[in-house]
């Protein structure tokens, strides 16, 4: 029974150093380092987030904003909307909300929620504006999934946003 049980100790002596010997080798010769030799796992998130003129999906959508103008405390978006499914869908306006790098979040200027039906394959541009203090910076726009949906994507509205 020892003989069995020190048998069984050794194998699994064995096997945690071989991994260790891997880790070692693996990290003097820089191994598991991205495709610039880097090992930092860190990327500013501010690179990766889609910008304007970038599309971005949002349910059956694919979204761009194409334009965005400052005019005092009113910011305009031109949005493009291209309906990527088989059946129409709806966009609504609520679906577009606007976000200061304070955290203030900003919805359209409409009285009512406005939308745009859109049938599979075809692109419609809308204008979509918000009432938003002239001081407010940094403004970045998300965009729903659907009207009652949590998910969304982020479009970074630009560093220069304001007047």
């Amino acid at each position: 029974m020892d003989k069995a049980r020190n048998s069984s100790l050794i194998y699994i002596l064995g096997i945690v150093g071989v991994c260790l010997i891997v880790m070692i080798i693996s990290m003097i010769f820089g191994l598991g380092k991205g495709d610039n030799g880097s090992s930092d796992q860190y990327v500013d998130a501010r690179d990766l987030t889609p910008k304007i003129g970038d599309s971005v999906s949002v349910g059956p959508f694919s979204v761009k904003i194409a334009e965005v103008a400052r005019d005092g405390d009113t910011v305009t978006l031109n949005v493009v909307a291209s309906n990527a499914s088989n059946k129409a869908a709806d966009l609504y306006s609520d679906q577009f909300k606007i976000r200061d790098d304070s955290g203030n979040e900003y919805t359209s200027q409409t009285l009512a929620t406005n939308f745009v039906n859109v049938n599979p394959g075809i692109d419609k541009t809308e204008k979509i504006s918000f009432n938003i203090p002239a001081a407010a910076e940094n403004l970045s726009l998300n965009i729903a999934e659907g009207l009652f949906s949590s998910k969304y994507k982020t479009v970074d509205l630009g560093q220069n946003t304001k007047q």
